[in-house]
């Protein structure tokens, strides 16, 4: 934040999936450090609520907000968000009813979320690590095997489980590729997260 006040720039923060982190102090965003700070904040309610409202938002610094309305004038920008959702949502973030829907979401997801941890600890043991616990709607599992990342994603396929691979977010891939895939919990029945677990090392570890 020094640097960006400092050469006149500007931080991009994008809080995705801010609301919902399970464990440890929730960490501040930094638009809400300082006054005057240089950081464009943007948000959304695909997460919180649901992707087809298409509501999101941007929080501007002051010294933006010239810039941004002499855009919005002389583009002749539409908000392309339904203002009969945005009107809706304001209704329901006065009435208070968003904070309540957070705070039961957040409960589900963290039962959900150590769920996962635990049943992974159960079945893989020291076969695979977790990456990026403790928030959003997915961890990255590192999978030790001998087997190649193609592999261990058709055998996934095959006993009917998604994880996808995390080969794509690379752009430069290291000489050795790590084994990685993106485990999604949030929209899975918390009595389902144990078998598919149990399912998922079955299919990559049996006979091995």
């Amino acid at each position: 934040m020094d640097w960006a006040q400092s050469v006149g720039g500007y931080i991009v923060e994008d809080d995705y999936d801010g609301e919902f982190r399970y464990h440890g102090r929730p960490i501040p965003a930094l638009q809400g450090l300082l006054p005057q700070t240089n950081v464009i904040y943007m948000g959304g309610f695909a997460q919180v609520m649901a992707p087809a409202l298409g509501i999101w938002y941007m929080v501007l610094p002051p010294s933006l907000l010239d810039a941004y309305f002499t855009l919005l004038h002389d583009t002749l920008l539409e908000q392309s968000a339904s203002r009969l959702h945005q009107r809706t949502m304001e209704i329901f973030m006065q009435k208070g009813h968003l904070e309540k829907h957070v705070r039961k979401m957040r409960s589900l997801y963290r039962k959900k979320h150590d769920a996962l941890l635990a049943a992974i600890h159960k079945h893989f043991g020291e076969r695979a690590s977790v990456i990026g616990a403790d928030a959003g709607f997915h961890v990255l599992l590192r999978v030790y095997s001998e087997r190649s990342e193609e592999e261990l994603r058709r055998l996934a396929i095959q006993a009917g489980i998604r994880a996808s691979s995390a080969a794509f977010t690379w752009l430069t891939p290291p000489a050795e590729m790590p084994k990685e895939f993106f485990l999604g919990f949030s929209g899975i029945a918390l009595d389902q997260i144990e078998p598919g677990i149990a399912a998922l090392h079955q299919a990559w570890f049996e006979g091995s």
